[in-house]
């Protein structure tokens, strides 16, 4: 039986997960409660502490970087979720250019660590796979660049 109630609805969904403000009135907008009371509950929430952008913001970023995911594309995710971008720098910030390349090279390492190639074309058909395979994930692609000719530079 659907709730009438979009504060309890709200709460039901803060219960298994944090939500950014934008996805929690995203769910319950289509849920069909009427936006000024979706609006007036996600404003009590918040003042509450029940919901919290940063909150969200901070296991998020934790989450994805736990799964292999770089910065280009937890940016982007946040954002979509409709986190400020102020926050999403201040978070962000916090992880150096250093720990960026320590999460690529585990990455690497993961994924690719095991594979060599033999032949020049081999080894830039590979190069290329590996490159496409980091950007996806998000990494900048000077880091993947250093990376894969310092790669490069000890499998010679």
């Amino acid at each position: 039986m659907p709730s009438s109630d979009p504060r309890l609805a709200a709460l039901k969904l803060l219960a298994r997960r944090e939500y950014s403000q934008f996805e929690l009135k995203k769910k319950l907008k289509a849920k069909a409660f009427p936006l000024a009371e979706i609006e007036a509950q996600l404003e009590l929430l918040k003042a509450e502490g029940l919901q919290s952008d940063v909150r969200f913001t901070e296991a998020f970023i934790n989450d994805r970087i736990r799964a292999g995911y770089g910065p280009r594309v937890i940016c982007l995710a946040l954002e979509e979720k409709g986190v400020a971008e102020a926050l999403i720098d201040q978070f962000i910030s916090v992880y150096s250019d250093a720990f960026w390349r320590s999460q690529l090279e585990t990455l690497w390492q993961k994924r690719f660590g095991a594979r060599k190639a033999s032949s020049g074309t081999d080894l830039l058909a590979e190069k290329a796979k590996q490159y496409r395979f980091l950007s996806y994930r998000g990494f900048e692609s000077h880091a993947i660049y250093a990376l894969l000719k310092q790669v490069s530079y000890e499998e010679q």
